[in-house]
């Protein structure tokens, strides 16, 4: 999974989770790629970038 950062913005905590499946990342600017497991059907995304914003949605794999 890749992330592009705004201006401003140099990092964010990913978190994917459903009720069986809890997965935590960090993306970076200099390393905005992360590499997820395998997941496989519907997760919320959950993402606080490092001045404390949280953006959350819904994600199918």
């Amino acid at each position: 999974m890749e992330f592009i950062f705004p201006d401003g913005i140099y990092s964010v905590s990913v978190h994917i989770y459903n009720d069986l499946d809890n997965w935590w990342g960090i993306a970076t600017t200099e390393e905005s790629y992360i590499e997820i497991l395998s997941f496989n059907g519907e997760y919320i995304i959950e993402c606080t970038s490092d001045d404390g914003r949280i953006f959350s949605g819904e994600i199918f794999f």
